[in-house]
C-alpha cells in the first residue's frame, strides 16, 4: 500500500511541475527570463540563395548605447535572419520588406539578464517575422 502511495505522490508532483512549466502558449524554454532592450540598426551584409526560394540573410547589428552584458557586446559579429519558425525567408517575404544588402532597419537587441533563455533576441519593429 505505501508502494501505491509514493507512487501516486510522484504522480501528482510531477503534474504539478509540468503545469508550472506551462504558458497560455505553451512550455517556457528555461523558466522566467529578464532581457535589458537596445535600441539599434541591424544592416543587412549577406543574401544568399539556399534552396529552391530561401534565402539566408545576414546582418550585424550598431548601437550608440553602452552594452554593458558582456555576452551582449556583439560589435562585427554577423547574425541570421531567420523567421519564428527557425526557417529562411522566402523571395517574396524578402520583397515585401525591402530586405536588400546595404539597407538598415530599426532593430532591438534584447539582451538576458536573467534566466536561462535565448542570450540574445532580436526585434524587427517594420518586419514581421512570423508572416510566412
Amino acid at each position: 500500500m505505501k508502494i501505491i502511495k509514493d507512487g501516486l505522490l510522484t504522480v501528482f508532483i510531477l503534474l504539478f511541475l509540468v503545469c508550472l512549466c506551462l504558458s497560455e502558449d505553451g512550455p517556457l524554454s528555461g523558466g522566467p527570463c529578464e532581457y535589458k532592450k537596445y535600441r539599434g540598426k541591424c544592416e543587412i551584409i549577406s543574401i544568399d540563395k539556399k534552396g529552391l526560394d530561401s534565402y539566408e540573410v545576414k546582418f550585424i547589428f550598431h548601437t550608440d548605447e553602452e552594452i554593458k552584458e558582456p555576452h551582449g557586446k556583439v560589435e562585427g559579429r554577423q547574425f541570421l535572419l531567420v523567421l519564428k519558425n527557425s526557417s529562411y525567408p522566402k523571395r517574396e517575404f524578402l520583397k515585401k520588406y525591402s530586405i536588400e544588402v546595404g539597407r538598415s532597419f530599426d532593430c532591438y537587441m534584447n539582451v538576458i539578464k536573467k534566466g536561462t533563455c535565448t542570450p540574445i533576441i532580436f526585434e524587427f519593429p517594420t518586419i514581421d517575422l512570423g508572416d510566412y
